[in-house]
């Protein structure tokens, strides 16, 4: 039986995911979509926020840490603005 049910990931899951070439970010091309603010957070460096339909870009973040990132990133004050700020912009664009 298959069953469909909502991702339970959690922040410490995240972490654990390193996509190949991402400790080079030049040497790795490639486009995340997720609905994890603190996902997209930790594996980018450029977080693209988009409107309800028609999807359109409403805020653009760049994500200043360095790479390899290691788990306590999480607990960063930086990171927890970021993250903030994502959150009201997506909050702000399905209004």
């Amino acid at each position: 039986m298959n069953r469909s049910a909502p991702s339970t990931r959690s922040p410490e899951s995240i972490s654990t995911r390193k996509p190949r070439g991402s400790s080079n970010p030049r040497g790795f091309a490639g486009l995340f979509i997720t609905h994890s603010i603190s996902e997209a957070v930790f594996m980018s460096t450029r977080v693209l926020v988009m409107s309800a339909r028609p999807g359109r870009i409403v805020a653009e973040f760049n994500i200043p840490f360095p790479y390899p990132r290691s788990p306590e990133l999480r607990f960063d004050p930086e990171f927890a603005r970021l993250s903030g700020a994502i959150s009201h912009a997506l909050r702000g664009s399905h209004s």
